[in-house]
């Protein structure tokens, strides 16, 4: 099945794809993320965000989430559930278009033409993170705040 995909990819992806991807992805960048980050700070009192740090640990996340309030941290876990989920399928589109161009001068038995799929399991970690985020935001233990 994931062979499957990533040779679909490769006969399907082509400059076209690659140019929607780009007009997308920079429309995403000019126009959406700063409306949401906008929208964000004005929720969440303008503290920082567990989601701009490459790693956080579970006393980062609280903290963060007690500066939030319990309206911020509303917010944020309807920011989760809203644009966190159209973002990551943005630049996921953009990453596998532009793969699957880049490697599609591999020859079709190689095994390094599966990299087109890595860009998955970004996105799903992503997800796993929203998610774990969010029932952490919603249920914190009374002990941290």
């Amino acid at each position: 099945m994931l062979g499957r995909l990533s040779s679909d990819l490769y006969r399907y992806v082509n400059w076209k794809w690659v140019v929607v991807a780009a007009i997308v992805f920079g429309c995403f960048i000019a126009f959406v993320l700063p409306w949401q980050a906008e929208k964000s700070k004005e929720a969440t009192g303008g503290g920082e965000s567990p989601d701009s740090s490459f790693l956080y640990s579970a006393d980062d996340l609280y903290r963060v989430a007690e500066h939030y309030g319990e309206s911020g941290r509303s917010a944020y876990i309807q920011a989760r559930f809203t644009f966190d989920m159209i973002w990551p399928l943005v630049y996921l589109f953009l990453l596998v278009v532009l793969i699957s161009m880049l490697y599609r001068v591999l020859p079709v038995t190689s095994r390094w033409r599966w990299i087109n799929l890595l860009p998955f399991m970004g996105w799903g970690m992503d997800m796993l993170e929203n998610l774990g985020a969010s029932l952490s935001c919603s249920g914190i233990p009374s002990e941290h705040l």
